[in-house]
C-alpha cells in the first residue's frame, strides 16, 4: 500500500487514542465452527446485533445439523434480515454446514489445526459457503492466527478517517495492517476498530485523530 510508513504512524495514533478505558474481552468460542458461523453472521451487521442473532440461532435450532437442513427462509427470519444480503448469508450458513458434513462427516472444526494454523486456514477457505471476512475472523478468534478481518463498514471507516490509502484495494489494506499490527495485538486491534466503526467506544474516547491540524481562528484586528 502506498505511503505505508505514514499510515502506520496514523494507525498507531488511532490505537492510542481509542484504547484508553476500553476493556477488550478475549475471544471465547467452544469450537472454531462457532467462530466461523459468527463471522458469517456479523460481516454485514453490527457486532451487538450479531451477538443477539447468534444467541437466537443457537436457541431456535436443536443443533447445527438442524440448522443445516433448515429452509433458508426460516434462517433468514432468525437473522432478522430480509434483504438480498440476509438471504445470501442464510444460504451460506446452510451451504457451509453441508460442505463441512460432506467433507468431515462431522459438524465440528476441532482439531483441524493439528497440522498448523496455515493449513487450518487453507481448509477453511476451501469450504463452501464461507467468505473472506468469516475465514479471517475464525482464523483470528479461534486459532489465534495473524489476521485482521475487515468488513465493508470497517474499510469505509478506515478510509474516511484517513487511516489508509483511500485508493487501496481491501486486500492491500488487510496486508498492510497484518504487517503493521503484531499478531499478539491482532484481536485487540480488531475489536477497537470494530467498536470505533460502530460507535461502541466508551464515552469520552475521541475518534481517530487525523494528522491534519485544524487551522487556528484568525486573530481579530485591533
Amino acid at each position: 500500500m502506498k505511503n505505508s510508513k505514514e499510515y502506520g504512524t496514523k494507525i498507531d495514533k488511532f490505537v492510542r487514542s481509542v484504547k484508553n478505558g476500553q476493556k477488550i474481552k478475549p475471544a471465547d468460542f467452544d469450537d472454531p465452527l462457532d467462530a466461523l458461523i459468527f463471522g458469517l453472521i456479523s460481516e454485514h451487521t453490527t457486532e451487538k446485533h450479531a451477538r443477539k442473532v447468534y444467541k437466537n440461532l443457537l436457541s431456535h435450532f436443536v443443533d447445527y445439523n438442524d440448522l443445516r437442513v433448515c429452509r433458508v427462509e426460516e434462517v433468514q427470519e432468525i437473522l432478522e434480515d430480509f434483504t438480498p444480503v440476509g438471504e445470501q448469508v442464510s444460504e451460506n450458513l446452510t451451504r457451509l454446514l453441508t460442505a463441512l458434513f460432506d467433507k468431515y462427516d462431522s459438524l465440528s472444526l476441532k482439531g483441524i489445526d493439528e497440522q498448523g494454523k496455515r493449513q487450518a486456514k487453507k481448509e477453511l477457505e476451501e469450504l463452501g459457503g464461507t467468505s473472506r471476512f468469516a475465514v479471517n475472523y475464525c482464523f483470528l478468534a479461534a486459532f489465534g492466527g495473524h489476521a485482521v478481518p475487515l468488513n465493508e463498514a470497517m474499510l469505509n471507516y478506515l478510509r474516511s478517517e484517513e487511516l489508509v490509502d483511500p485508493q487501496a484495494a481491501p486486500e492491500e489494506i488487510e496486508g498492510f495492517l497484518e504487517r503493521h499490527i503484531p499478531a499478539s495485538a491482532g484481536w485487540e486491534f480488531y475489536e477497537l476498530l470494530r467498536m470505533a466503526t460502530e460507535g461502541g467506544l466508551k464515552k469520552g474516547t475521541p475518534p481517530a485523530a487525523k494528522t491534519e491540524k485544524k487551522k487556528a481562528p484568525a486573530k481579530k484586528k485591533k
